[in-house]
């Protein structure tokens, strides 16, 4: 991949590179930089990245793969990267050496564990890597930011994680009061730290996600308060999330001697669609993969791979797979903009229509160009919990309801004798985090003390009534933090 800076999806206006405006930009959300992507993707071989998997004896570990990946990407990717031990100080709390596992088990199913992170999810990887960039450059300089991440389950809890106590970071996070599993909330309602506020809004986490949208319009609000989102819009989350596919082809290709490389199927359990953008982009760099975009039914992407139908369904069904329960996949924006072209003017009228009349229709060049590079399943309630059912029957092994759904993939290809390429299912989260998902399989839940402490530990969350300002309340929060922020300055300065 080469880049020479970055840009806007919507927009052709490109941010020169630079190790510290293109980072600027990139944990930027405001006007005309939503979903940040690379000014430019260049299809190459992906022979130069097989020394990242070859040049030890053994397989590298992931965090010195990882590292390695992302010096790898270009300048651009390198640039936020100064420090060498930042990215081994993202991961030096995770729960094993490795980082991440590749699980071999039975008929052929390869199961990628990303979730050894502090809060149990995949999440941790990415967030781990942006807040150990974030807080370097906010040190260096001297400033103070305010996060704002709207949560459907996993990523608040790993955004709070990776900044609670820092000094120069404010995070607010806006969590789904009654969608999320109890571990899930406790994860996040029970750090107290002084720069961790928790709010729980009386609606999904679509709705939710309505208030953070209309302050983030608000460019000059934006500016003055120095405002940034975790969420997957933001491009670090992302460009780490690059890995994960590179690591997992290593991993389970048969052969890296061939010429050309094999294709490995890529099963990726999709919410917001981060990681499945992650893939496309691998993919656009020359990584042979298939991707699957395996989704609960909340089924807005893959009506879009299989007909070209991206629009809202009357309303978001809950599902066992919570943290997927998305009807408004903003990944999406990323990925029309890959397989257009690079055509800004096309993702612009696309997505104004999307946010206009809340459908859309694919062009036919999109939708075929989306459709060979990657396909879909929608999985329900029902064919979770068969799935978790028959992962533990034959392996002994107990998946999480998102990393199910995967894995339910897997097992109708098998079933159905379907050919396929060799074939990796990531798996997003521990089931150590949804005891009630692994009762209503049939299940015995493995949880650890850490976990189990959650329920003894003091709680604080303000709640967003339904009827409530919520946008108003976020405003008069980030404007009494800014305020903190300013008196403290002055009275250090003193």
């Amino acid at each position: 991949m080469s880049s020479l800076g970055y840009s806007g999806p919507r927009s052709e206006d490109q941010e020169p590179e630079g190790a510290q405006s293109a980072w600027h930009r990139a944990q930027s959300v405001g006007s005309g930089w939503a979903g940040i992507v690379p000014s430019c993707v260049s299809p190459s071989s992906p022979r130069p990245f097989l020394r990242l998997r070859t040049a030890d004896p053994q397989p590298p570990a992931p965090t010195g793969s990882r590292a390695r990946v992302l010096r790898a990407l270009g300048p651009a990717a390198s640039a936020p990267c100064p420090a060498p031990d930042l990215i081994d100080r993202a991961f030096s709390r995770f729960r094993s050496g490795d980082v991440v596992h590749l699980r071999k088990l039975k008929n052929e199913l390869n199961v990628l564990e990303l979730w050894y992170g502090v809060t149990y999810a995949f999440k941790d990887l990415s967030l781990s890597c942006a807040a150990q960039f974030l807080q370097y450059f906010l040190e260096k300089k001297g400033k103070h930011v305010t996060i704002v991440v709207g949560t459907s389950g996993d990523t608040g809890s790993a955004a709070i994680e990776s900044v609670q106590g820092a000094k120069n970071v404010d995070i607010i996070v806006l969590l789904p009061k009654g969608h999320c599993t109890k571990i899930q909330e406790l994860q996040m309602t029970t750090v107290l730290k002084e720069n961790v506020h928790v709010f729980g809004v009386e609606g999904n986490s679509d709705e939710l996600d309505e208030p953070i949208k209309a302050m983030f319009t608000d460019v000059a609000f934006v500016k003055k308060h120095n405002l940034m989102s975790l969420n997957s819009i933001n491009w670090c989350r992302v460009l780490v999330q690059i890995a994960h596919h590179f690591f997992a082809y290593f991993q389970c290709s048969p052969s890296l001697d061939m010429h050309p490389l094999p294709f490995v199927e890529m099963v990726v359990p999709t919410g917001a669609g981060g990681n499945l953008a992650a893939g496309c982009l691998a993919q656009k760099m020359g990584l042979p993969v298939r991707l699957v975009a395996a989704v609960n039914h909340n089924d807005i992407i893959h009506r879009a791979i299989q007909r070209g139908d991206f629009s809202l369904s009357a309303a978001v069904r809950p599902s066992l797979a919570s943290a997927m329960d998305i009807q408004v996949p903003y990944n999406m924006e990323r990925i029309f903009w890959l397989f257009s072209g690079s055509n800004s003017q096309v993702t612009r009228a696309l997505m104004e229509q999307f946010e206009r009349t809340q459908s859309l229709h694919l062009p036919k060049d999109l939708h075929s160009k989306l459709s060979e590079a990657m396909t879909s399943v929608s999985v329900s309630d029902e064919a979770i919990t068969q799935a978790m059912g028959r992962c533990w029957e034959e392996n002994q092994y107990l998946l999480c309801p998102h990393s199910a759904v995967a894995v339910s993939y897997h097992y109708q290809q098998m079933d159905g004798r379907q050919p396929s390429a060799p074939q990796c299912c990531l798996a997003s989260a521990s089931a150590v985090k949804f005891p009630e998902v692994v009762l209503a399989a049939g299940l015995t839940p493995k949880i650890p003390e850490e976990i189990l402490a959650l329920e003894r530990k003091e709680t604080r969350c303000t709640l967003m009534k339904r009827g409530d300002d919520w946008t108003r309340m976020l405003r008069a929060t980030i404007e009494d933090l800014s305020r903190q922020w300013r008196d403290r300055s002055l009275n250090v300065s003193e």
